[in-house]
């Protein structure tokens, strides 16, 4: 008697013309098979052992139903793990701005973050981390360099906590800016706590001026490039953080290219959210620019194989469909604490949902504890039936609940932008080995 092949739950394919691919969903390794041998395999799998034995090996076919369960509970365990390590902290040093950039959702306060509140922050979020593990600090805005007395001063207190043991070696300083404010006694400071520079850019000049404004309604383009030429010069590592624009897409298919010229190494496309936004402010736009974003995505990826410059949004997605490894698009989900400058504890740096404020904190900040980042958590795929029946379930983070709240209502629910862009960047790469 035949021995009844049981068939992983998360088995899915694909067919192109006369190919299929074959895989399973939570353990993505591609098996290419024509139609006629997928067929003769079902009706009679004795007489193709060594397709059985690779269906057995890719999980397509299981021993048992339990070895489903226990593969999304490792994939699960693994989440978990991560997020309730919040191995970033974002301080938000203003959310005054010295630019006014059309598409930017950011409400601009002159509040400005103590040194006191800062260092409180620093050294609850310290607490969390042993000396060997890998954690980020981010100077955020607004413009976090208009306050630039808590930011030099957060620079030296870190590295004394650094020199006392009382924070990880292994942690990464980011400072997220605009980088007009850059002058050259910055430079000095920038260089001494090495410091990794991510400077705002949306490509060639046209498309960046188009959005990317000062206050006197002038574009920033040349600006910038001259701050990125002067970063560069000083051997600042510097990266970019490029947003997606009607604008600028049709150009970003090459952006690496682009950059390439200026020796940057790596740079990250932003999805513009909010509905707000006139050029997403009906389902269909949106849809229109999800898509968009999702083609720039790839053709870029396709287009810059060879130029040494990496985009991380691709990065990410190729990592986690390799590694079979967790994705998480949204650090709000309990690994990253947020610190506003008036001492508010949140975990989004956009969503005004304080959490715990630094007055009230004594030693140690537990924050995915609270019953928001509980309920945020309910929403990541790995928890929701419907996720796990797509293809892309492997690459999706959950992607962001601010644009969830804004485009749905409510940020429990589905952030459409991720459902579009991941898919068509699974589609490439379960084929990208045929």
């Amino acid at each position: 008697m035949k021995k009844q092949l049981i068939f992983s739950v998360f088995l899915s394919f694909q067919d192109k013309r006369n190919k299929l691919v074959i895989f399973n969903k939570l353990y993505p390794v591609p098996v290419y098979i024509t139609k006629k041998e997928w067929k003769s395999f079902k009706i009679n799998h004795q007489n193709n052992k060594k397709l059985l034995k690779l269906f057995l090996k890719t999980k397509i076919i299981i021993n048992s139903k339990k070895e489903d369960k226990d593969l999304l509970y490792n994939y699960i365990d693994k989440q978990e793990k991560i997020l309730n390590k919040p191995s970033t902290l974002y301080l938000v040093l203003t959310k005054n701005c010295n630019l006014k950039c059309r598409y930017c959702l950011v409400d601009q306060s002159c509040d400005m973050m103590s040194t006191r509140v800062a260092r409180k922050g620093i050294r609850l979020w310290a607490n969390n981390f042993k000396n060997n593990e890998k954690c980020f600090i981010v100077f955020y805005g607004g413009e976090p360099i208009l306050n630039i007395e808590t930011f030099i001063d957060s620079l030296k207190y870190i590295d004394n906590l650094k020199k006392k043991n009382r924070i990880s070696k292994k942690v990464s300083i980011i400072l997220s800016t605009n980088g007009i404010l850059i002058k050259q006694e910055l430079l000095k400071v920038l260089k001494k706590y090495k410091v990794y520079v991510v400077v705002g850019l949306d490509g060639k000049r046209k498309p960046n001026d188009f959005y990317r404004k000062d206050k006197n309604n002038k574009g920033t383009f040349l600006k910038t490039i001259e701050i990125i030429k002067i970063l560069q010069k000083n051997k600042i590592k510097t990266g970019i953080s490029t947003a997606i624009t009607p604008k600028n897409a049709k150009e970003a298919n090459n952006l690496s290219l682009f950059l390439k010229k200026y020796k940057i190494k790596e740079f990250g496309f932003n999805v513009l959210r909010g509905k707000d936004l006139k050029f997403l402010s009906s389902e269909k736009n949106r849809k229109e620019y999800y898509n968009k974003v999702a083609k720039v995505i790839i053709n870029n990826y396709l287009n810059s194989k060879n130029t040494g410059v990496v985009e991380t949004q691709m990065k990410k997605r190729i990592t986690s469909f390799k590694n079979k490894a967790c994705l998480i698009d949204c650090g709000g989900y309990g690994n990253q604490i947020v610190i506003q400058p008036n001492g508010d504890i949140s975990n989004c740096p956009f969503l005004n949902n304080k959490l715990f404020n630094i007055k009230n904190i004594k030693n140690k900040l537990i924050i995915n504890s609270h019953a928001i980042i509980k309920a945020w958590r309910k929403r990541l795929p790995l928890y929701d039936k419907k996720c796990l029946d797509c293809d892309a379930v492997s690459i999706c983070g959950g992607g962001c609940p601010w644009n969830a709240k804004e485009t749905n209502k409510d940020f429990i629910k589905k952030d459409n932008s991720v459902c579009i862009i991941n898919k068509k960047i699974f589609n490439l790469l379960i084929w990208s080995k045929i």
